[in-house]
């Protein structure tokens, strides 16, 4: 952990590229894994507004996951996340959702 901390006091891109590539496996400085970094951060933002939708509205389905083991470095967000990410909507309202889900809308229960 130290090693990282120094790396990304050197050199913070350099620090952001190696955590991508050890943790999610693509390189940030490629097209390809420009567009998977931008999916990832997609799907964080959709995440959080789910977290809010959920206590704030109740859950809106129960179908919705993260893909990712890892989460993005939240510098990469950039200054404008509205315009960067969400089309200059100010929530989301449709979740992408995993189609090998159940229909049902209620939690998965064990019983």
């Amino acid at each position: 952990m130290t090693e990282f901390v120094n790396l990304y006091k050197e050199d913070s891109n350099e620090a952001k590229r190696k955590y991508y590539q050890t943790k999610l496996k693509f390189d940030v400085k490629e097209p390809k894994g420009k567009k998977e970094l931008h999916k990832m951060l997609y799907r964080y933002l959709e995440g959080m507004q789910w977290v809010l939708y959920y206590y704030y509205k109740g859950a809106r389905h129960w179908r919705w996951y993260y893909p990712y083991h890892y989460a993005p470095m939240i510098s990469d967000m950039g200054s404008n996340i509205v315009e960067n990410f969400l089309e200059s909507k100010i929530t989301i309202t449709e979740f992408r959702i995993d189609s090998n889900c159940s229909e049902n809308p209620k939690p998965y229960s064990p019983f």
